[in-house]
């Protein structure tokens, strides 16, 4: 993402700014000849990945391919300014399976997106990866699909439900997009705040069993939640809602969450504390609210 790394290699290669590429996952999977991770994507609905676009002379695309050697090239749909604007990208199947990224490699994609103001919890989650040396993100999905789950948040069962369906994208971390349809607005236009509160809840509980061991069943609860509501989180549109875990310990985890709008704007943040309700090896439960 560095201009001036490009630009040495690409000479027409311009900077237009950051964007947003929608249901695909950024990785630290792809083998890279020194053997080391390197970025990658992977389709993942509900997941994002910010990046910058460049605009790039036809001429040079030859060249660019020899150089992101072990890459396809296609075609995407990014977000720009609100706009979508069509763009290429790469990605591999030639994967690693439990090697980490250099930390020199992460430090070069953090100071891309810190030179071209990628948001701040991007920018955060890169910075977390480069101190941990985890591969950022697994784009695994996280849906609870028993038919005995009636969750209001996130029972694909419940007709009248939400429905939320999350993405993992770190241990600990989940992501997902979602419209809110206009009829649970509180003022028209914009979302009530009792549905913002339960996206945060839902998403937040979903960080949990994102960390949880394999195999493991986390039966969890809400116990504590605190929501601030900082700009109007509209209806009809795409939202982006993150939720990640902050610490553990002994039976409590402490969860923090945000809402973003289309445009990358933070519209709501939450914190909360879940309790360990009982473990065993049976079936992952959906997390539920204490106070139902």
């Amino acid at each position: 993402m560095a201009s001036d790394r490009l630009g040495t290699r690409i000479a027409s290669a311009r900077a237009l700014g950051a964007a947003r590429l929608a249901d695909y996952a950024w990785r630290c999977d792809k083998r890279g000849a020194d053997g080391t991770a390197k970025a990658n994507l992977a389709p993942a609905p509900g997941a994002e990945t910010w990046g910058v676009l460049y605009e790039i002379a036809d001429a040079d695309f030859a060249a660019l391919d020899r150089l992101e050697g072990g890459y396809e090239r296609i075609e995407v749909s990014v977000w720009r300014d609100g706009e979508p604007v069509k763009a290429h990208t790469y990605l591999s199947t030639r994967l690693v399976d439990d090697e980490a990224p250099a930390e020199w490699y992460l430090g070069l994609v953090l100071a891309g997106a810190l030179e071209h103001g990628l948001p701040a919890a991007w920018i955060a989650r890169l910075e977390r990866a480069r101190e941990s040396g985890d591969s950022p993100g697994t784009g695994e999905p996280i849906v609870f699909d028993d038919p005995g789950n009636h969750c209001f948040g996130c029972s694909p069962h419940n007709e009248r439900g939400l429905r939320l369906a999350f993405t993992a994208t770190g241990r600990g971390a989940v992501e997902t997009r979602y419209v809110v349809e206009p009829h649970l607005c509180g003022r028209d236009g914009v979302a009530h705040g009792g549905i913002q509160a339960t996206l945060m809840d839902e998403a937040m509980g979903h960080a949990a069993h994102a960390a949880a061991d394999a195999g493991e069943d986390l039966d969890i609860a809400t116990i504590e939640l605190s929501v601030r509501y900082r700009r109007p989180t509209p209806t009809g549109e795409p939202l982006t809602i993150r939720a990640r875990l902050v610490r553990s310990e002994g039976r409590d985890l402490w969860m923090e969450g945000e809402i973003r709008d289309a445009e990358g704007r933070v519209c709501t943040e939450a914190t909360s504390r879940w309790r360990r309700l009982r473990q065993s090896a049976s079936t992952r439960s959906a997390p539920s609210n204490a106070g139902a």
